[in-house]
């Protein structure tokens, strides 16, 4: 609770202060601790991968409009629009593609250390004690994001109809902005209501309200018992010796 709390300041802070808790109340080594980090992180890629795949299988069609019909004629305006814009991109693109011939040889390198650090992380679960329990509570989890998602669906008349393929693409957007912000703040209801605006939802009203509701309700709960664990954790763990602490 501590990490999550951690991550509304700063992005993956969370990770960095789950290690240092672990360090220094059960004397795990913290190189050791991060390790446990990196393990999850490649389990949450392919837990997304997977949420990817089922949004894409269940809502192909709308994902399909969605893109060719709203995002990208709007985008398309805009840069139409914007001569400035437009040679800003074109620029990038060149800078891009000439960075990308330079150091080819390096990006082919790190890709390929990237590839070889993601599978020896996936084969770590092999030597766990119970392998099957870590997969099922990492795939658990997300359910139970899924489903403090759709559970907000229920608080309006007109959000309550929707299901399980409109909660999931709105779980998979949401889930980006909180991967790029902290804690998705402010572009998670955005997100939320974009997505809802295409099962005919008013994004500038009930869109936007659950979006909130959505992300106010993560953001009180995580906010109590983080600061609550702050408090308790020294309090539960006076030995800090490394022995466990039998309260």
């Amino acid at each position: 609770m501590v990490g999550y709390f951690a991550n509304y300041a700063i992005p993956r802070l969370g990770e960095v202060s789950r290690c240092g808790i672990l360090t220094r109340y059960e004397k795990i080594p913290f190189a050791e601790a991060f390790g446990t980090v990196i393990v999850e992180r490649i389990i949450d890629v392919v837990c997304f991968l997977i949420l990817v795949v089922i949004v894409l299988l269940v809502q192909f069609s709308t994902i399909s409009f969605y893109l060719t019909e709203k995002l990208w004629p709007s985008l398309s305006e805009k840069i139409s629009n914007s001569g400035t814009l437009l040679f800003i991109l074109l620029g990038l693109g060149i800078v891009f593609l000439i960075l990308f011939f330079v150091f080819r040889n390096k990006i082919k390198g790190k890709m390929k250390n990237l590839m070889i650090g993601f599978i020896e992380g996936l084969k770590t679960i092999r030597k766990l004690k119970s392998p099957w329990l870590f997969i099922f509570h990492s795939v658990f989890i997300w359910f139970i994001y899924y489903a403090m998602l759709h559970l907000c669906f229920f608080c309006l008349d007109e959000t309550k109809n929707l299901g399980f393929s409109c909660a999931i693409t709105t779980l998979l957007v949401a889930t980006l902005t909180v991967m790029v912000t902290p804690g998705g703040l402010g572009a998670y209801p955005i997100a939320v209501a974009s997505i809802l605006s295409i099962y005919a939802i008013n994004a500038d009203t009930i869109g936007i309200a659950i979006g909130w509701l959505v992300w106010l309700s993560q953001f009180v709960a995580i906010v109590f018992f983080g600061l609550l664990s702050l408090v308790l954790l020294p309090i539960l763990n006076k030995d800090t010796d490394g022995t466990k602490n039998k309260t």
